[in-house]
């Protein structure tokens, strides 16, 4: 009785490990389904990624692998403000702040000081052509990226330019265009060595101005009760004789000048002739480079020509062994 009692018991023991067995057996297959994802962040210079990796494991013990990468917001900071994106104040900006606007250098920032520092405040952005060195090339280039608060224009701002040239100071000169203070200081000389100038056209004999230069200023300039010699010698009578026959003498033809007579050549006094004789330079290439020259008063190294729109890099190369600048 007892053996049966104990057969028992033990058989009922080895049945609830087997449903306990099946239980924890059935368990682990449910946690097999469970889903883990992983989440991987990555940096780069150029934006975040977060990479979510999903992993399934199914009852046949197979893996399904799922990737997604989300871009996260870039973050970057916004870039710094470009130089040609300033805004300058001209009656309060000091020399570091003149030299970031385009074409504005240490030289020209300092006269931009000095002329405000002589005449008081500019009044508007267009007196800046008056500082010694800016020309309307230069004006032109800064004039979307400086201000002045208040601007004022004057009435005579509005009047026509009319300048009589044989009053006219030195001051009144410069205002014309095109005609910097080397071409104004050349006028007056020409006007002390041979009188006044009996016509605007005469303007031509000074140095340096050219028939293009003055087709830019004709309009702006006069001469009272002008006069030209043809009209003298058309309104003189001239008595009738006999013709007195002459010895021949044959016409003495100057000899003609070459680059090779003359090199080389100062960069600060050459007239048009003399700069065409230069390779490359033709009246406009000559023309521009005395604008130039009025425009920055005086070239200060021979490089300086580069600056001239006209002519080209190689070309300039091949002008520097014929200049220099005294």
């Amino acid at each position: 009785m007892k053996y049966k009692e104990s057969l028992i018991v033990i058989s009922a023991f080895a049945v609830a490990i087997g449903v306990g067995i099946c239980h924890s057996v059935r368990d682990d297959f449910k946690k097999s389904e469970v889903v883990t994802i992983t989440k991987i962040e990555t940096e780069s210079e150029n934006s975040n990624e977060i990479q979510t990796t999903a992993m399934i494991n199914n009852s046949k013990g197979t893996i399904t692998t799922k990737n997604k990468t989300k871009k996260k917001k870039s973050e970057t900071s916004a870039s710094s403000e470009k130089d040609s994106d300033i805004l300058v104040n001209i009656n309060t900006a000091d020399h570091d702040t003149l030299v970031k606007l385009n074409g504005i250098g240490d030289s020209l920032a300092d006269r931009i000081i000095e002329y405000r520092n002589e005449n008081g405040d500019f009044k508007n952005i267009e007196e800046l052509l008056n500082v010694p060195g800016i020309g309307e090339k230069i004006f032109n280039a800064v004039k979307d990226n400086i201000y002045v608060e208040d601007p004022i224009y004057d009435s005579e701002d509005s009047v026509p330019l009319y300048i009589n040239l044989n009053t006219a100071t030195h001051d009144e000169l410069v205002k014309l265009y095109k005609i910097g203070d080397n071409l104004a200081d050349e006028i007056i000389k020409y006007r002390e060595a041979n009188g006044p100038f009996n016509n605007i056209e005469e303007i031509m004999n000074v140095p340096g101005i050219s028939e293009g230069i003055f087709s830019f200023i004709r309009e702006n300039i006069y001469v009272e009760n002008p006069f030209y010699p043809e009209e003298i010698i058309e309104n003189t009578e001239i008595p009738t004789e006999e013709p007195i026959t002459q010895p021949y003498e044959p016409e003495i033809i100057p000899p003609v000048l070459t680059l090779e007579d003359v090199a080389p050549i100062e960069l600060n006094t050459a007239d048009i002739e003399l700069l065409k004789l230069l390779p490359h330079v033709d009246d406009e290439k000559a023309e521009d480079i005395i604008e130039l020259r009025s425009e920055i008063v005086v070239f200060s190294n021979v490089y300086e020509l580069l600056y001239v729109e006209s002519l080209t890099d190689e070309q300039v190369i091949d002008i520097l062994p014929y200049v220099y600048v005294g």
